[in-house]
């Protein structure tokens, strides 16, 4: 990470599991409020979770600080993989389907470990979530590769492609996979 000299090191104090594990949930509370977020502690239990997360998971305070049962066995594997960030302490990014009535919403999920730098413990799992739009994402790179974009080179550098690349790309971007529907 590249930091600016003035903020390189702050002084570590010396916190517990618990003085950390507050300091995150407090960061989720004022940096991470308006994300689709949430704070596990390593029992699994929810701690904090962000008005957007409750909305997009039909949650409500009732599930802080309580163990959620696994019902279902697709329940019961992200138990499992929140088990092993835990024990690895490793990140874990994974696409989670879920399907309200009427629509299928997907959600990549990127769930961190909870580290704290004094103890070297894992003190919890923060989960980001971000609802995925693949319709909304492809018209945007279409729009992009089709040069309709406005202001495009402010956001992404100009595209190097042919026109006739531009088009084999928007065509498997509309979904075609076959050469001959391409052509």
């Amino acid at each position: 990470m590249f930091i600016l000299n003035q903020y390189q090191s702050a002084p570590i104090h010396s916190q517990s599991n618990e003085e950390y594990l507050i300091t995150q949930v407090w960061q989720l509370k004022h940096i991470f409020f308006n994300e689709i977020s949430a704070i596990k502690n390593i029992n699994l239990e929810y701690l904090a979770f962000s008005k957007p997360f409750a909305e997009a998971f039909k949650f409500d305070e009732m599930l802080l600080d309580r163990p959620i049962s696994a019902l279902t066995m697709i329940e019961q594997e992200i138990i499992q993989q929140e088990r092993q960030i835990l024990i690895d302490k490793t990140l874990h990014d994974s696409i989670y389907q879920f399907k309200p009535e009427p629509n299928i919403e997907m959600y990549l999920m990127r769930k961190r470990p909870l580290i704290n730098p004094v103890t070297g413990d894992c003190v919890g799992i923060l989960i980001l979530a971000a609802k995925l739009d693949i319709a909304k994402q492809r018209r945007i790179v279409l729009r992009y590769l089709l040069g309709k974009q406005i202001n495009a080179e402010s956001v992404l550098a100009p595209a190097e492609f042919t026109e006739q690349q531009q088009q084999i790309l928007s065509c498997m971007l509309l979904g075609f996979q076959q050469r001959k529907d391409i052509a």
